[in-house]
């Protein structure tokens, strides 16, 4: 934390520091300079005081130029000028090449030739260069710097008001306004603050171990995905791993060891010519020439069977082996070109909430809040306020928001990158930049809470631009997470007391109060639309408790809360499949078998069992089973077999559970069982026949009874069987067949 006399002393520093006038208040090249040095201080090779005029130095004034200068033709973008006069302030100094100390002492002015040619670097001063080095005064020098940057693009504010640039950055993210710069990943790679929230992809060096690897360890990369999957910052990270300092376009090289990587990128903006070269290049196969190729399907598809007469082959053949590494479930997939020969990675067939979760995390913990510290409106902010409850409870907030992300991609709402990264900027600032913030009441504020800016509204009525924009928004509404009713937790709310949320946070006491009994924005006073206020009420407590809910007391207590998170999530197994994933000791089988047993039982007879009744342990395919429309008390029995003994539920590498044939006759023989599917056989074995089984499911299931059928085919004996349904629920198979009596043949029954 910085001190009271640090901050005092960063503050005299800058105010010290002469600043040209121009017609709008004072020069910004000095401001923006320094930025420019604590940006090259921290990058790779940093961490000295030595600063050439170098193209580090170059890129990082232009980044910090572009972003707080912009569209200013009366000032000049001359970084030689800082470099030169910020010598006059005492902060700085220049120090000449050997033989050139009275060529610099006589400049009458800076250019940027004259530096180039006889000054070797610049240095801080001792002082400036104690605040560079520790992280805390270096952060909180730079959010001053950037909020003053800040002010004078936006114009005068007023005199309590004060702007946090990295507020202003992450509404550039969600894409709720014409202000959406930031989602685009070119913006990026010249956006300083990108810095804040970056994380490095798992990929990446797995990526770089194969472009610059030697021998059979070297192949070329392909990197897909959906738009927004993140495919051009991953191919960023990889090329500034090699050169930090080189522009990222279209078509860029850069040379490690010996060996040139080319990394093309967004193929449909390719002409037809550009296309061919880079084609023609690949096809020669140079042993010092690696590619890494950043495009969509689509372009890809394309380009390579397009071309495919260029290594006398056929377009189905490249199209099928090209479709194929596409739609790989692995780490990646191989794709060969002629004699070159691609890794394929495709991102959208990844789950990428972990690193979007990491994402969410930079954003809360960034120092560049520390500025907010200082604005008088900081103690009712409610942008500040969500980043603090959420830093405050970062174990149990942040869980139970992946907990939304995974069960919407267990039933097939994946989010790209940019979607994720979107959502979590929006449900901190609520699309709020500083200045609004200054101008709303405290009632108003209250509104602007991150659990319900999660789903797109203010706990009232919804924010539309984020709810037309925001796919993560419609996605969440989609999944039916808002209709889940608690009488439990309703009772908390009249009643007070120890309820699940101060349990968490004690801080959260005044507020849960305040939503106790406060009435919703646009109700009226008289009681005109109490029911409805009273359900909006509802509502947002049971969002509340969910995001930052813990229980304390008995095991009746701790499961009925479980209960509540379950229900909540529409999904009473996702918690279990999550916990099964990461820690493989948790899991038991046996547990599973009887539910699924119960529902693949009336899956393959069609019969329907009441409440806590299985019908045995012997599972049997009758020739009715679930397609008939007919149901009959008793049915033709085509095979069956002993379930318990036949099977067993195990977890497959990727922490799915797996329905799986036990020993070598039953190889193959197999069902996996997904989330939806948990979800349904776990609501099946409780009685609950709302929740329907999706049809693909119901494919595999009958992919599963043919890969059974087939297996048991040679197992049964050449009798007739039929299955009876007894009043009690219970199952019994009736044997006929024929034998020779006395009487000739006879049909017996057993």
């Amino acid at each position: 934390m910085v001190t009271e006399a640090e901050r005092n002393r960063i503050a005299a520093i800058l105010s010290r520091i002469s600043r040209h006038p121009t017609a709008e208040g004072t020069a910004p090249h000095k401001d923006v300079f320094l930025l420019a040095l604590i940006s090259v201080f921290q990058g790779v090779g940093g961490g000295q005081n030595r600063f050439p005029l170098d193209n580090r130095l170059d890129l990082a004034f232009e980044r910090y130029w572009n972003r707080f200068v912009p569209n200013q033709a009366h000032l000049p973008n001359r970084i030689e000028l800082p470099f030169w006069y910020l010598q006059n302030d005492g902060i700085w100094r220049v120090v000449p090449k050997p033989g050139c100390e009275a060529i610099v002492q006589a400049f009458p002015r800076a250019t940027r030739r004259r530096i180039l040619e006889c000054i070797d670097c610049g240095m801080l001063s001792d002082e400036m260069f104690a605040i560079f080095k520790d992280s805390e005064t270096r952060d909180f020098l730079r959010t001053m710097l950037e909020n003053k940057l800040s002010e004078r693009r936006t114009g005068a504010m007023p005199a309590h008001f004060s702007e946090n640039g990295f507020v202003s950055y992450l509404n550039t993210l969600h894409g709720t306004d014409a202000n959406n710069q930031g989602a685009l990943a070119e913006m990026q790679s010249r956006q300083p603050l990108f810095e804040e929230i970056r994380v490095g992809h798992e990929l990446a060096p797995a990526i770089l171990s194969m472009l610059l690897g030697d021998g059979r360890d070297a192949c070329n990369v392909i990197l897909t995905g959906h738009a927004g999957d993140g495919k051009s910052i991953l191919a960023l990270e990889i090329v500034r791993a090699i050169d930090p300092n080189v522009s990222f376009d279209k078509k860029t090289e850069v040379t490690s060891g010996g060996v040139k990587i080319i990394v093309a990128k967004d193929l449909s903006e390719w002409s037809e010519a550009e296309r061919d070269a880079l084609l023609d290049d690949i096809a020669c196969a140079d042993p010092n020439v690696r590619y890494l190729i950043v495009s969509n399907t689509g372009a890809l598809l394309s380009m390579f069977c397009d071309r495919c007469r260029r290594i006398s082959s056929d377009r189905v053949t490249v199209e099928s082996e090209l479709l194929g590494a596409l739609d790989a479930t692995g780490e990646s997939a191989w794709f060969s070109f002629g004699v070159s020969v691609f890794a394929v990675f495709n991102l959208a067939r990844r789950n990428n909430i972990g690193l979007g979760m990491k994402i969410l995390g930079k954003m809360v913990e960034s120092r560049r809040w520390e500025g907010c510290r200082a604005c008088p409106c900081s103690s009712t902010c409610p942008i500040l306020a969500n980043r603090e409850i959420l830093r405050r409870n970062h174990e149990i907030a942040f869980m139970r928001i992946a907990w939304l992300y995974e069960r919407a991609y267990a039933y097939g709402g994946r989010l790209t990158m940019r979607q994720l990264g979107a959502h979590f900027a929006f449900f901190l600032t609520g699309g709020l930049n500083c200045q609004r913030v200054s101008q709303l009441s405290i009632r108003q504020k209250e509104g602007y809470r991150f659990f319900n800016l999660f789903w797109g509204d203010d706990g009232v009525q919804d924010v539309r631009d984020a709810v037309r924009q925001l796919r993560a928004v419609s996605l969440m509404r989609e999944q039916g997470f808002n209709k889940f009713r608690s009488p439990r937790e309703d009772r908390l709310l009249r009643l007070g007391g120890a309820t699940p949320v101060r349990q968490t946070d004690p801080s959260l006491a005044e507020f849960e109060e305040r939503l106790r009994t406060l009435v919703p924005a646009g109700a009226s006073e008289d009681g005109g639309e109490r029911e409805d206020n009273e359900a909006r009420r509802r509502r947002n407590y049971r969002r509340a408790v969910y995001f930052l809910g813990s229980a304390v007391g008995s095991e009746k207590v701790l499961q009925g809360f479980e209960r509540f998170l379950d229900g909540f999530l529409a999904s009473p197994k996702l918690r279990d499949a999550l916990l099964w994933r990461s820690n493989p000791h948790q899991f038991n089988g046996n547990r599973l078998l009887p539910s699924l047993f119960r529902v693949l039982q009336e899956e393959f007879s069609g019969i329907r069992f009441a409440e806590g009744g299985t019908g045995g342990d012997r599972l049997y395919i009758t020739l009715g089973g679930r397609s008939s429309t007919v149901r009959r008390s008793a049915q033709p029995v085509l095979a069956d077999c002993d379930f318990s003994r036949s099977f067993s539920v195990v977890l497959d590498s990727d922490g799915t559970p797996v329905l799986r044939g036990r020993g070598h006759a039953l190889e193959g023989v197999e069902l996996r069982l997904s989330i939806p599917f948990l979800d349904y056989i776990t609501d099946r074995g409780r009685g609950v026949l709302g929740r329907g089984l999706d049809r693909a499911y119901r494919n595999r299931i009958e992919a599963f009874k043919a890969a059974l059928l087939e297996w048991l085919a040679d197992t049964q004996n050449e009798e007739l069987v039929i299955l009876r349904k007894n009043a009690d629920g219970s199952l019994s198979p009736l044997s006929v067949r024929i034998r020779e009596g006395r009487a000739g043949k006879e049909m017996e029954v057993l």
